[in-house]
């Protein structure tokens, strides 16, 4: 590990515990990213002797105050706090002999809490979040208000809209950055809370001309630069509200982490760099993972560590706490010993182990609906929802390409480049369709619901549909759900351990959408209507890069066998009793491709850039074949490797290319009661007219 530390440090004594804050160290990570092809280097703000970066913005904001006169010996500092500068105010205004009331929530972590206490500060706990918004900011801000109103002498630094929050970074923050690497710096990692960091970091970088690209950290559910609230646990990472020093223009780049992404970079920064850093530190860590890819070769990173770990460790460092809220994540952080090699598949119907770790994955080659995009979106949806009764309606799908066309024009604009120039990391994912939990109803049971009962998400499904067909167009399966041309994706009780997307605590091994079958669809859609749990969905795109020439050359020769996966056949299929007629033919072709499976190249079309069809689970290659069983286990190595995690949230649609990526999902305990995640999922073909003689007539879209 090596140490890039201001000569501030080296300072034999100081005046006074607050002169010591700032003039943190830079320390390169040269562990946390394998192979990393750029310089990545942390800037420790644990280092601060009130343990996080927020002792810049406290000292600065209350010694501004002092020399102002907002500040008297007797006066009352207020402030709400999660945590970090309610501990960076306590140490100042002790420090200063002044009081100090910090006002908490419920979420507010007790290591904090006895941080406060320790320092002398009085906590005035709310019990309710904010009647109007359903926020915990909010409420500790209106009893803020409220304190400060009913106190003769009081002094509110309101962190959220004072600039000096933003100037200490400026002033110092920055400037360190700067001088130790002499402004060379390409990318910038900071978390946003207040973005009085982002704001003064970022100013700091226009004035002084750097090249240096800003990348915001927000948390998955915060609504800085989301208009998608969802529940947090991990706290001083995102806000239930838009700060007033958020700057949008002054920022390149945001990427969203969860809890989970929180919890994973903390603890792999623990285990690889031996840095024990804290929840925001860990999302941070994160962002730069996923975004790897993106980073040129030689590039100098930045990520800034806000805060310590000794605060989390009830919680981010708690593995009971981690396996209550995550269920059993271990290999997301668990090092895999030299030498050894990465799990991968074993041989068909046995069990597996768990995968190795992998990094998750942010949200590219997307879109985020606005306000006036939601609101084009529900008129032209409920209109078409008047027309037609059903998206199973075969006048509606074959008049749907024609209605895609209505979509709001950032939409089609998105799915059309995603289409045309095959982006990498091959998904596109467009947010923020707002999701009534009640008007919906509950998760069902099972997929077989009324067929005569209008559904109570059908402009969801219409709104599926319609991207679905800026694609191409939108196909069945008559041995898939009763020959729905959309699915809905929930667990069912008896799927648990069944490689089914009805399962739950199975791990859903990544794969090629209907892998197997000749005309399997060219891209995936899957639309969340709910995921309470986080459930992530796995994705990777494959590529030949990293595989040796001999083993690019077996796997495009057609030496491998690829049988039906079970969505076609058993548990998931319909009552075999009643199939009749095309249905039952359908399932007896699936029978003989299981039985009498033809061998197929894994790899088609390009040389450097092939279209690919795998599915480890339910795929091996001749057992006499040595050659070909190495080039799939070399192929499997590296899809292990590069699989990443997105949790997709309400109103969140993905769009996977089938034929440059695979997809899986996380193993989850299943609920049972209304609220489990729930999908719903298309299948697209851009050519239909390849299944012509699989489909019962020429409008048809289903195929048997």
């Amino acid at each position: 590990m090596h140490v890039l530390a201001p000569a501030a440090r080296h300072r034999a004594t100081s005046d006074g515990i607050l002169s010591t804050i700032g003039a943190t160290p830079l320390v390169h990570l040269r562990r946390f990213i394998p192979q990393a092809r750029f310089e990545l280097l942390a800037k420790l703000e644990s280092l601060n002797p009130g343990g996080s970066i927020k002792d810049r913005p406290a000292v600065a904001i209350l010694e501004d105050a002092l020399r102002t006169g907002f500040v008297r010996p007797h006066t009352l500092v207020i402030e709400s706090s999660s945590g970090n500068m309610g501990i960076g105010l306590a140490q100042a205004c002790r420090y200063h002999g002044l009081r100090f009331l910090c006002v908490v929530d419920p979420k507010t972590a007790p290591a904090n809490l006895r941080l406060l206490r320790a320092y002398g500060a009085a906590i005035d706990m709310v019990t309710e979040p904010d009647a109007e918004s359903g926020e915990w900011l909010q409420a500790r801000l209106n009893r803020v208000q409220q304190l400060v109103a009913e106190t003769d002498d009081a002094f509110w630094p309101n962190q959220y809209v004072n600039r000096k929050n933003s100037g200490a970074h400026y002033d110092t923050t920055m400037r360190e950055i700067a001088a130790a690497l002499d402004a060379r710096l390409d990318f910038l990692f900071v978390a946003t809370s207040t973005c009085g960091t982002v704001r003064g970091c970022s100013e700091y970088i226009r004035d002084r001309g750097m090249s240096t690209r800003v990348i915001a950290v927000d948390a998955v559910g915060s609504l800085i630069f989301s208009d998608v609230r969802a529940q947090r646990l991990i706290p001083g990472l995102g806000a239930g509200l838009r700060p007033p020093l958020c700057d949008r223009s002054l920022i390149d780049d945001c990427v969203h982490v969860d809890d989970l992404d929180c919890v994973a970079g903390c603890r792999r920064l623990a285990a690889r760099e031996a840095i024990l850093g804290g929840g925001s530190s860990g999302g941070v860590l994160a962002a730069v993972e996923k975004i790897k890819d993106r980073v040129p070769d030689g590039a100098v990173c930045v990520a800034i560590l806000p805060d310590r770990g000794e605060r989390y460790l009830e919680t981010v460092f708690c593995d009971e706490w981690v396996r209550k809220h995550f269920g059993d994540v271990e290999h997301l952080w668990r090092e895999v010993p030299a030498g050894r090699p990465t799990a991968r598949p074993a041989a068909r119907g046995r069990s597996r182990c768990s995968q190795p770790e992998r990094p998750r994955c942010m949200r590219q080659n997307g879109y985020q609906l606005s306000s006036s995009d939601v609101k084009e979106l529900q008129s032209l949806l409920g209109d078409i929802a008047g027309r037609f009764g059903s998206v199973e309606d075969r006048e509606f799908l074959g008049e749907a390409s024609l209605l895609a066309q209505d979509l709001p024009v950032g939409i089609r604009a998105c799915v059309h480049r995603f289409r045309l120039h095959e982006p990498s990391p091959g998904h596109c994912e467009i947010a923020g369709y707002p999701i009534d939990a009640r008007r919906i109803g509950p998760t069902p049971a099972h997929w077989r619901r009324n067929g005569h009962q209008r559904s109570r998400v059908l402009e969801e499904e219409i709104y599926l549909v319609l991207l679905g067909s800026l694609l191409g167009e939108v196909i069945g399966w008559a041995t898939q759900q009763d020959g729905r041309i959309v699915h809905d994706v929930a667990p069912i009780a008896g799927h648990e351990s069944e490689q089914l997307g009805s399962g739950s605590e199975q791990l859903l091994w990544w794969h090629t959408e209907d892998a197997f079958h000749p005309y399997r669809g060219d891209y995936l859609g899957m639309f969340c209507l709910r995921n309470p749990d986080q459930v992530a969905t796995t994705v990777a795109e494959v590529t030949i890069d990293e595989l040796e020439p001999r083993h690019r050359e077996r796997l495009f020769e057609p030496r491998f066998v690829i049988r039906p996966d079970n969505s076609h056949k058993g548990k998931n299929s319909a009552d075999r009793a009643r199939v009749e007629g095309e249905a039952k033919v359908a399932y007896s072709r699936i029978e003989a491709m299981d039985e009498r499976p033809d061998r197929v190249a894994v790899f088609t079309g390009s040389r450097e850039a092939p279209y690919v069809r795998v599915d480890p689970f339910f795929m091996d290659p001749a057992a006499h074949d040595p050659e070909s069983q190495a080039a799939l286990a070399a192929l499997v190595e590296i899809v292990e490797r590069k699989l990443e995690e997105t949790v997709l949230c309400p109103g969140d649609v993905c769009l996977i290319d089938n034929l440059r990526a695979v997809h899986g999902r996380r193993p989850f305990k299943a609920r049972y009661d209304g609220n489990d995640r729930w999908l719903k999922r298309i299948n697209i073909a851009r050519d239909l007219r390849r299944s012509r003689d699989a489909r019962p007539s020429i409008d048809s879209r289903i195929i048997g």
